[in-house]
């Protein structure tokens, strides 16, 4: 079974996609991690000069 993510922020002209190849809790907690991970990255490169 697969899982995905899809986060979607038009305004910002961003989104994010991510998808495992494992369902339930697990696949669930990975992709939510990474979909952290990219909105952190998102944000800090967003600030940097």
């Amino acid at each position: 079974m697969n899982f995905a993510s899809v986060w979607v922020a038009p305004r910002r002209d961003f989104a994010i996609l991510v998808c495992v190849n494992q369902s339930g809790d697990a696949g669930f907690k990975a992709t939510d991690e990474a979909v952290g991970e990219f909105i952190t990255l998102r944000a800090s490169s967003a600030s940097a000069p």
